[in-house]
């Protein structure tokens, strides 16, 4: 189960706590949980209600958690409609099924996490059934992907990073707002688009609601552009849009033009065979519906690939540079470039050093922060041992 993310919370408010809340601290509103560190709720789904209450008490009462604990439910109270991630139902678990997985000494089921590791140190390392080519899904690290369209389209006069939005949508309004706003999500724009739902978040949001977006950017913006970072999916999809206008195509015929061709790469598209997906199984191994991230949100997390094309995105645009200096949608920490992504189900990380060391991890099943701290252990390992 997903954890409402730390970093949205106020730092001044987490900080001296953050070690505890991913450890301990799990909050409920009912039989709903609200918010809890990963360990938390790997340690408490599956108790009887009075049990984790109980135990949520007991953890309030610690020192050092209760005034952070007051502020994180106060947070979540407030944006409980605006974050999916922050109302999730408690499945209590039943006896385990034979053959469904490993199970726990306390007898609850365990869904397995299949598990695919690529990186230059090592041949592929698949487990639980993932495969390097199958289908899955890949998240935000279609951002990578949109974000170097962009460079490549600025580099070849198509487009110029700094136009103005209204150039290209004109709907929109003098918001200030340029492409690389966009890309380096520093637009003023939220996280998400208005109104989304908690169980398919995007299946709404087509580019007819984009395009009735557009005429109100102002008063959705939170801030003037180039202010402050603020992580947007909503500020991709609008990105997505421009430079679909711009080519005078679709967004996936732009970016096979101006990046996976160029890079002799095929197996990345937002709607693969079904006989190749990969997808996530429920507990009793049926396999369970993605999101519907083929509409208007796709430029911002809807891509599918194989882990073998998704290594390969990593080597050619962070090692070799083949399209030249990366695009300004990887993410940096010293001399590491990074991404990841993260569905309902699957996650991924893929990150390069400077030397060429390099890593992808994608999983099914598993916890985004816990596939984010594998890739980047893996990396600190490899440096130690060079």
């Amino acid at each position: 189960m997903a954890a409402v993310p730390w970093q949205f919370l106020p730092e001044e408010s987490t900080a001296p706590h953050v070690e505890r809340l991913d450890r301990e601290v799990l909050l409920l509103r009912g039989s709903v949980v609200v918010a809890g560190g990963a360990d938390a709720h790997a340690g408490f789904v599956g108790s009887s209600p009075s049990r984790t209450i109980r135990t949520v008490a007991a953890v309030l009462g610690l020192p050092g958690v209760r005034t952070c604990a007051r502020a994180v439910y106060r947070w979540v109270s407030a944006t409980v409609t605006a974050c999916p991630v922050a109302r999730l139902r408690v499945p209590y678990r039943r006896a385990p099924v034979e053959g469904s997985g490993s199970s726990s000494s306390k007898g609850s089921v365990v869904r397995r996490t299949p598990t695919c590791v690529l990186s230059d140190a090592a041949p592929p390392d698949v487990s639980d059934g993932h495969a390097v080519d199958r289908f899955v899904e890949i998240g935000s690290l279609t951002k990578v992907v949109t974000g170097t369209a962009l460079a490549r389209m600025a580099a070849s006069g198509v487009v110029g990073l700094d136009d103005p939005l209204e150039r290209w949508l004109p709907a929109t309004p003098r918001t200030g707002i340029t492409l690389l706003h966009l890309a380096q999500h520093t637009s003023g724009l939220p996280r998400l688009p208005p109104r989304v739902s908690r169980r398919d978040p995007y299946a709404a949001f087509d580019r007819r609601a984009v395009h009735q977006l557009l005429s109100r950017l102002d008063a959705i913006a939170a801030r003037p552009p180039g202010r402050q970072e603020e992580y947007s999916n909503l500020g991709y999809a609008i990105l997505g849009e421009a430079l679909a206008t711009a080519a005078g195509t679709t967004y996936e015929e732009l970016v096979t033009e101006y990046v996976l061709r160029p890079l002799d790469i095929a197996e990345v598209t937002a709607n693969p065979d079904p006989s190749r997906r990969l997808s996530a199984t429920g507990r009793f191994g049926r396999p369970r519906r993605p999101w519907t991230m083929h509409g208007a949100i796709l430029p911002a997390g809807g891509l599918w690939a194989t882990p073998r094309a998704a290594a390969d995105l990593v080597v050619r645009l962070l090692v070799e540079r083949r399209l030249g200096d990366p695009a300004p949608s990887w993410q940096t920490a010293g001399t590491l470039r990074w991404h990841n992504g993260a569905t309902r189900d699957a996650s991924v990380f893929a990150g390069a050093t400077d030397d060429g060391r390099w890593v992808l991890i994608h999983r099914l099943n598993g916890a985004p922060e816990e596939t984010d701290q594998a890739g980047v252990t893996l990396l600190k390992r490899r440096r130690t041992a060079s």
